[in-house]
């Protein structure tokens, strides 16, 4: 994923950063450093990991309603950091949303669901994910405020910076050696993602 939005950095470069700069100085925005896109990049780079290690411990298709949950935490995330008002419709969807998803976080706690069971630490691990992926997208909006972004460039600039990330930490779990074959049945440390299968 992060080295397919990395490549997007050369079509930014190729074709958009010229006319970029003349939209900030007719703006009067800022040009963004590249490092603070390594800010949001890092929220994904935890709530994707989180995320995955979840997807071992719940079925799929609670693993997909649960995903909602992003809704309700940017509602609110936007309300605390972006001071972003809301009307009386949107708190009913979004409790609408809540109820929802308390009705499938039951279901799939309790076993009334079929299929592949659903662990609660998997539920918690998930809710936990999004709310920091949530973090990921109130960071990028606030970057989109404060500084002349194009979105080619954020998307580069985030595949590049979460592959310098996720590459060596791929690299190094392949390496390490894990002992229990019960945690790790491949021998190898990165293996402790299938443990939940």
């Amino acid at each position: 994923m992060f080295t397919g939005e990395a490549l997007v950095v050369l079509l930014y470069f190729f074709f958009i950063r010229k006319n970029q700069l003349k939209e900030a100085e007719r703006n009067g925005k800022k040009m963004i450093n590249p490092l603070l896109c390594a800010i949001p990049v890092s929220f994904d780079i935890v709530a994707s990991t989180i995320n995955l290690i979840s997807l071992t411990m719940v079925a799929g298709s609670v693993y997909s309603m649960m995903r909602g949950f992003i809704v309700p935490v940017t509602f609110v995330y936007s309300m605390v950091f972006l001071k972003k008002k809301f009307s009386r419709h949107n708190f009913l969807a979004i409790g609408l949303i809540m109820t929802g998803l308390v009705m499938v976080f039951i279901a799939s706690v309790t076993g009334t669901s079929k299929g592949q069971p659903t662990s609660p630490i998997g539920v918690v691990m998930l809710l936990i994910s999004m709310c920091i992926q949530g973090g990921m997208f109130i960071t990028e909006e606030i970057l989109f405020k404060q500084y002349e972004l194009h979105p080619f460039q954020t998307v580069g600039f985030e595949g590049l910076f979460g592959a310098l990330i996720y590459v060596p930490i791929l690299f190094i779990s392949q390496t390490i050696n894990c002992s229990s074959k019960k945690l790790c049945p491949d021998g190898k440390i990165d293996n402790l993602s299938i443990v939940g299968n």
